[in-house]
């Protein structure tokens, strides 16, 4: 049973609009090129400014500047011109005649004067030791390969702790040898040798190496197969990538130098080189002093980027180092060189007993750095105070425990 009860009217409610004043700013609607901002990772590179570093522990300098390069299917070969103060010399000799090595001389390829490309690398030592023979008593030279080095793809060095005969007819040798280690590596790379014409250096996500004759790989293939292939010759370097394209091709100076670099997609780059000389000595024990004797090198003038940028750099005529880099601004960083004082030791076998004899000695390192943005007023200077301490003696050796440095402004 239905109720019916009457309807009631709904009166209307008056309605209050309040109008306010709000102030906002409008909103664009032309985004493009030039309101945007680089996103690293984006589908394209950028052309990146030089990245300058000292090291306050050493007072080494590093000049790296990256050149973009089309990607490859998941094995991409990263181009990186870099300087590295710290990898120019090394003390040699037997105890009391140390000297300073020096890599005074034309250099060739891909490295001279302390300037280097991360064109993948393998150098070696080639060595030799004397063994009796058995038989007649009379000695025999026998000839090997050691040292190993891998520079792989980011430039990261990888000794490999390897030594490996070269073959030379002689049975003595052949049978007799004794540092023969065919395989070796690190903590992030092992390495296999087949002789001195099958190397191979595997890293820890299963891209491997691939040398024979030539100090550049033949190819470097990752573990889904991708390949980039290396070339190096008179005439220059190739790097061909996993998509069949040539990703890098250099050009060479009369000493073999790259003078110019093209890669897939940019204007040439550009590369002078220039003549430069050292020959300096340093404080050290066991002798008068710790020489490198005069010579000259090549080092990097000038380099024009593809966007036609273009860095220009100094080096001191004490050491060959560098000592000024000049931006394409005006602006400049200065570098002066003194000595880490007794920063260093070098340690190397006795001649009678072969016993390991240790030697402190000084090493060249920044005092001094300053930085101009104008070419004209210095806008920042810093010095550099080293001290090392803390030394233990064994018998024979000598090893650091501290390092300090101050740095002033």
């Amino acid at each position: 049973m239905y109720s019916s009860r009457p309807a009631r009217a709904i009166a209307p409610l008056p309605l209050l609009l309040v109008f306010t004043r709000i102030d906002c700013w409008p909103q664009a609607t032309n985004f493009g090129s030039k309101n945007s901002v680089p996103v690293p990772g984006g589908g394209h590179d950028y052309l990146h400014s030089l990245n300058e570093t000292v090291d306050p522990a050493t007072g080494a300098v590093n000049v790296r500047i990256a050149i973009p390069t089309p990607e490859g299917r998941q094995l991409t070969f990263p181009l990186v011109i870099q300087y590295n103060s710290n990898g120019l010399f090394s003390v040699t000799g037997t105890p009391g005649a140390l000297n300073i090595a020096a890599p005074f001389g034309p250099g060739a390829y891909s490295s001279s004067g302390g300037w280097e490309y991360n064109l993948p690398q393998l150098t070696y030592s080639s060595l030799s030791t004397t063994i009796p023979d058995t038989a007649d008593g009379s000695p025999h030279t026998c000839n090997y390969n050691a040292n190993y080095l891998l520079s792989d793809l980011s430039g990261s060095s990888h000794p490999l702790h390897m030594a490996v005969p070269v073959p030379s007819g002689d049975p003595a040798c052949d049978v007799q040898f004794g540092p023969s280690i065919a395989s070796g590596g690190d903590d992030f790379v092992q390495a296999y040798a087949n002789g001195l014409s099958d190397f191979r250096v595997a890293d820890a996500d299963g891209t491997v190496y691939k040398f024979s004759s030539s100090s550049v790989p033949d190819y470097i293939e990752d573990r889904n197969g991708n390949k980039l292939l290396v070339t190096l010759n008179s005439s220059g370097a190739t790097v061909t990538d996993s998509a069949g394209r040539m990703v890098l091709s250099t050009g060479t100076n009369s000493n073999y130098l790259f003078n110019s670099m093209n890669v897939s997609g940019l204007a040439p780059i550009t590369i002078q080189w220039e003549t430069v000389s050292g020959g300096f000595c340093l404080q050290s024990e066991g002798q008068s002093g710790l020489c490198a004797a005069s010579g000259v090198m090549s080092a990097i003038q000038s380099i024009t980027l593809p966007n036609q940028t273009q860095y220009s750099f100094q080096y001191d005529p004490t050491t060959g180092l560098l000592s000024q880099i000049t931006y394409p601004s005006g602006g400049w960083v200065k570098y002066q060189w003194g000595t880490n004082p007794m920063g260093e030791v070098t340690t190397v076998p006795a001649l009678n007993t072969g016993d390991p004899m240790s030697y402190r000695h000084d090493w060249p390192a920044i005092v001094q750095r300053s930085v101009s943005f104008d070419g004209t007023n210095i806008a920042l200077q810093q010095n550099f105070e080293y001290s090392t301490g803390g030394w233990v003696y064994s018998q024979y050796t000598k090893a650091w425990t501290s390092k300090q440095t101050t740095v002033t402004s």
